[in-house]
């Protein structure tokens, strides 16, 4: 799939339009916001000129969403900046680090290691 968009910024800008103007902005689904455009949900054109909308930077994928509601919450947030987006140590790892001379931040990150899991 190619890395630019393959719709005209004016076409797709229907799409964020439509969400806001109809769903007053709110996150929907890919095939909600073909019905607030009155058009069939397809995983073709329409699935297309959705990525066009993306690529131009009009919509995110929920998942970012996500990301960024895990940076808001505190302790998460301190561990995920730690291991800076890496992958996280293995559970045993924050298991023996809470059991032995842990201080008390440790002890947090390790609770917060059991949420991102």
């Amino acid at each position: 799939m190619p890395k630019y968009p393959r719709h005209p910024l004016e076409k797709v800008l229907r799409i964020p339009k439509a969400i806001l103007d109809q769903n007053v902005g709110k996150e929907c689904t890919e095939a909600d916001t073909a019905a607030l455009l009155n058009i069939k949900f397809n995983k073709g054109p329409y699935a297309l000129e959705l990525s066009s909308a993306m690529k131009f930077g009009l919509l995110e994928r929920p998942s970012a969403g996500l990301r960024e509601a895990v940076l808001k919450a505190p302790e998460i947030s301190t561990v995920y900046s730690h291991y800076r987006g890496e992958n996280l140590p293995d559970m045993q790892f924050f298991d023996n680090a809470e059991h032995g001379e842990a201080d008390r931040g440790t002890q947090r990150q390790t609770a917060a290691a059991r949420r991102i899991r």
